[in-house]
């Protein structure tokens, strides 16, 4: 195992004074050999900061952010150059052989991440870009099979300090791919059309930008794919990129919390890449000797089954249930949102399909914790509703393109849990 004298920490971004130091002074306590540097911003003063708690700061200029939703939220920020400045800053100044990057909104809390470390050691040469895989938040990153392609997570990425510094060497976001038009066929723009009634915005989301431009200093001639592109070459090709190149862990396993965002892992989990289907995809690109551990027993993962998928595919009716349902969904959002305002109607609908809604996650993904019989059903909480929706809307678009279908059935049972 990597040795903490041989890893420098990048603690990156903006500086909150009222938890700097209890950011730091967790790195000290978990790493206390390794080197730390703050790397942030100019024209704040530091001196407040306990010294001792690092050991290079490094300031940058602030290159500023840029909008993201030109309609829906233009006061939401795309800040990829920052990121890009202040990690890679904060990188070339790492004097060690390895090195972990995470955000000044974070604390460690173990170091049994560096257990994962280059344990993984079969690959897909054709893919492979790294000296050892980079260990990453399974929180922040998302299936391409259910949501964006190529997008592992940028909160904490662990491995080869040049490994790290190669992934966020990339060039500022070009000026010309700041506003771009969507396609508006490709499945995932239909959702996000029908939620921000808009196409047009950053031509890729910072992380898919992030992997796009690592992909293209070894292979130029990639193109990558859109944000909202799923098809099967994206599913396959991402899953290829990523499973060479990460291993995907959650919070848990890695030793972080999240001080700002404590809830972010759970409003994540929903279209992330879990540990567990990362090893799934490992065994099937890289190595079918690989035993499966699941460190998810929590979990009740059941496949999107073939029987279910004939049913939606040789039944015209089961459309019209899919926006029956998503009606009830929008009522029962509403009741929580407003309390008692709609009344006993939907109170009542709350009632009788809150089992029914727990049940149909399940069988897509299985999100939901494992329930005794002998324990009452809880109430549905915003987060499970707009999950559920999210997979409703989604199944029903893409159970209407049969050649899709067709094309994503290799990964069609990756969430099954493991018996």
């Amino acid at each position: 195992m990597i040795d903490f004298r041989d890893i420098s920490v990048v603690v990156q971004g903006v500086v909150d004074f009222s938890i700097i130091e209890q950011v730091l002074q967790s790195v000290r306590n978990v790493l206390p050999e390794a080197e730390i540097i703050l790397s942030t911003w100019e024209g704040v003063d530091y001196s407040s900061v306990q010294s001792k708690l690092y050991d290079q700061l490094v300031l940058s200029s602030d290159p500023g952010g840029f909008s993201h939703h030109l309609k829906s939220n233009p006061n939401y920020l795309n800040n990829i150059d920052r990121q890009i400045r202040s990690s890679y800053t904060g990188i070339t100044q790492a004097n060690n052989l390895c090195c972990l990057k995470m955000r000044t909104d974070m604390i460690l809390t173990h170091a049994c991440f560096l257990e994962h470390f280059e344990k993984y050691n079969q690959y897909q040469v054709d893919y492979k870009l790294v000296k050892s895989r980079i260990l990453n938040n399974a929180s922040g990153a998302r299936d391409p099979f259910w949501n964006h392609s190529l997008h592992p997570a940028d909160f904490f990425l662990f491995g080869y300090t040049e490994d790290l510094k190669t992934f966020f060497s990339a060039p500022f976001f070009p000026e010309a791919d700041k506003v771009f038009q969507h396609n508006e066929n490709d499945v995932l723009a239909q959702m996000t059309m029908k939620r921000d009634n808009e196409l047009s915005g950053n031509k890729l989301h910072p992380e898919l930008y992030l992997m796009t431009t690592f992909i293209q200093k070894y292979h130029p001639d990639f193109k990558g794919f859109g944000n909202y592109e799923l098809s099967p070459k994206s599913v396959a090709v991402s899953y290829a990129y990523i499973i060479n190149n990460f291993v995907m862990l959650s919070d848990k396993q890695l030793g972080f919390k999240h001080l700002k965002h404590p809830d972010f892992e759970k409003w994540h989990y929903p279209r992330s890449l879990t540990n567990l289907k990362w090893q799934k995809l490992y065994k099937l690109l890289c190595d079918s000797s690989f035993t499966i551990t699941n460190n998810e027993t929590n979990l009740n993962f059941n496949s999107l089954e073939n029987r279910l998928i004939s049913m939606f595919q040789n039944n015209n009716l089961s459309i019209f249930f899919v926006l029956f349902l998503q009606f009830v969904i929008l009522s029962t959002a509403l009741k929580l949102r407003c309390g008692n305002l709609l009344g006993v109607v939907l109170a009542r609908l709350e009632k009788i399909f809150r089992g029914f809604l727990i049940r149909f996650e399940k069988i897509f993904r299985g999100l939901l914790k494992k329930r005794p019989a002998s324990t009452p059903l809880k109430p549905v909480d915003l987060h499970t509703l707009y999950s559920v929706s999210w997979y409703l809307h989604l199944v029903k678009l893409m159970l209407q393109d049969k050649s899709l279908v067709k094309g994503l059935e290799p990964f069609m049972n990756l969430d099954r849990k493991v018996r």
